[in-house]
């Protein structure tokens, strides 16, 4: 409300003559006093209108916000996006925090404690080496190939190279070296070089080494016990005897070609 008792209403005094102009001097106050509460009305009356928006009234529009009491009501908050899911992550009284999902919050729910803490442990030759941090690179090598079945399993897979791939020969009799009958040089019969350090030796049933002499079982029980141990030679196609072996003795080989 404008301040009009600004402009007084001025009254008749004892000294004044009568005249019109005296005369209408109240009614000139009164009439400057309704221009001034015409105009604020005027201008409270626009910022009114304004404030009603497109409710009908302002005590409506105010009615859709605050309780009687003058609090907000939290419904039509969270109509004003104050859902979570409206949020940014950001900082709060010096905390940190973030906006999370249900599916997020479900699955960090399953997580026990100290779950993370997982260490893996190699043990070599000269040392012992330990994995607990980053990831952990599973590499194929010259013989062993990984395959992943997804989306969770792993297969190693043995891989054979062809400077690999040979043929075994099992229980295979020798024969004797130029047909000599020597009982002490013999070859495989084949004229395809084994390869070195494959040749197995056996005889009567028992394995002789080329690093050890040991005793064999004779192919009769009334006779002794012989100590033997042979040796490959350097061609790789035969081997000899330290020792005579007797002529009734039972001689195997196993052996190993390469494929080329």
């Amino acid at each position: 409300m404008p301040d009009i008792d600004l402009i007084p209403i001025p009254s008749y005094q004892p000294l004044q003559p009568y005249y019109w102009t005296y005369d209408n001097m109240p009614l000139e106050a009164i009439n400057q006093r309704e221009q001034i509460i015409n105009n604020a009305v005027d201008a409270n009356t626009e910022i009114l209108r304004a404030s009603i928006g497109s409710t009908g009234s302002l005590n409506v529009r105010l009615d859709q916000s605050l309780l009687p009491n003058g609090d907000l009501r939290a419904a039509k908050i969270d109509e004003a996006l104050h859902n979570i899911g409206s949020h940014e992550d950001g900082s709060y009284d010096g905390v940190d925090y973030v906006r999370m999902t249900l599916s997020e919050r479900e699955k960090l729910a399953l997580i026990a404690n100290e779950a993370k803490n997982v260490t893996l442990q190699v043990d070599l030759i000269s040392e012992v080496v330990f994995f607990d941090n980053g990831p952990i690179i599973f590499e194929n090598s010259s013989t062993i190939s990984f395959t992943v079945n997804q989306p969770n399993r792993i297969s190693a897979d043995v891989t054979v190279g062809l400077q690999n791939a040979h043929r075994h020969f099992y229980q295979i009799t020798p024969l004797s070296k130029n047909l000599t009958n020597d009982y002490i040089n013999f070859i495989t019969g084949l004229n395809v070089p084994y390869t070195q350090g494959s040749l197995r030796v056996y005889v009567n049933g028992t394995r002789l080494f080329s690093d050890i002499s040991i005793y064999y079982a004779p192919p009769v029980p009334t006779r002794i016990w012989l100590e033997n141990k042979f040796t490959e030679t350097v061609d790789g196609l035969g081997f000899y005897f330290d020792n005579q072996i007797k002529a009734d003795d039972v001689i195997r080989i196993d052996f190993d070609l390469p494929l080329d």
